[in-house]
């Protein structure tokens, strides 16, 4: 007896836990594509963002090379490190409207079963 009371337990745990991953799927189901576009924009954003520390030091060489600077150094120097914060930007703006798109989302779900358990008509 007291066995099949743990069984019942242990399935009653079960079907919660299923019932939580499936409301969280469908809160989350407005905003998955947009997230998962954030977090491929959000690695290449953090390789980009060594990249002009990269370039600093390429410009600190060319700089301070012997002999006349080469122009041509210290131009390439320049771009790459505008390219790097340049790729960097996107990535922090889609985090931000995918963040924004979240929180609607949890508000949008959230809000019916609340006031339905308080009683009160949404």
């Amino acid at each position: 007896m007291e066995h099949e009371e743990k069984q019942a337990d242990a399935e009653e745990v079960k079907a919660r836990a299923r019932a939580g991953r499936a409301a969280l799927a469908a809160m989350l189901a407005p905003v998955r594509t947009r997230t998962r576009l954030a977090m491929g924009l959000q690695i290449v954003g953090a390789a980009a963002t060594v990249v002009p520390y990269i370039a600093i030091a390429e410009l600190a060489k060319a700089l301070l090379a012997p002999g006349p600077t080469d122009e041509g150094d210290v131009r390439r120097a320049v771009l790459i490190a505008v390219f790097g914060l340049s790729v960097r930007a996107p990535s922090l703006t889609r985090d931000a409207v995918a963040d924004a798109a979240l929180a609607e989302g949890v508000a949008v779900f959230s809000m019916p079963g609340v006031a339905a358990r308080l009683g009160v008509s949404h």
